[in-house]
């Protein structure tokens, strides 16, 4: 397979490129909703092959989970959510099962999402590190990071 016909090629010359450019300490990864696939297996194979990528460069690896919308079907939607803590106990890497918890699992996420309906905005973010902080933090001590964050209001 040539890397001008396939996409995780293009994705992995790409990720590669910008590991080593940046020299990333710590990366996070997740897979937005409309980047998943029907297909479980293969999500769940691109995902680890993203976080692989990521070990490769001794990158410290975060894995941000999402859930899907209702409209998938419980059990896909289970089955889904799934896929993060599996991978996190697979590659012995952290997690955070549901980043946007607070923010898209609320009655009326108006204040906390923008008008497409899919992203948060500017108001979610303290949310969203309060929900990532737990983990982030152990990760940026082993590199001598020792801020704390504001807590939301």
């Amino acid at each position: 397979m040539s890397c001008f016909s396939s996409y995780r090629c293009h994705f992995s010359l790409f990720l590669k490129s910008l590991l080593f450019s940046l020299l990333i300490v710590s990366s996070f990864l997740s897979l937005a909703q409309n980047t998943s696939t029907t297909d479980l297996k293969q999500t769940k194979s691109n995902l680890a092959y993203m976080i692989d990528l990521a070990l490769e460069q001794k990158a410290k690896v975060l894995l941000l989970g999402v859930q899907m919308p209702p409209n998938y079907g419980p059990q896909y939607a289970k089955q889904f959510a799934a896929i993060y803590p599996e991978l996190a106990k697979e590659k012995k890497i952290a997690v955070v099962p549901f980043f946007l918890k607070g923010v898209a699992d609320i009655a009326d996420t108006t204040q906390y999402i923008q008008a497409d309906r899919l992203h948060p905005n500017e108001a979610a973010q303290p949310i969203i590190l309060n929900n990532i902080w737990p983990q982030l933090l152990p990760l940026l001590q082993k590199n001598k990071v020792s801020s704390s964050p504001k807590k939301a209001s």
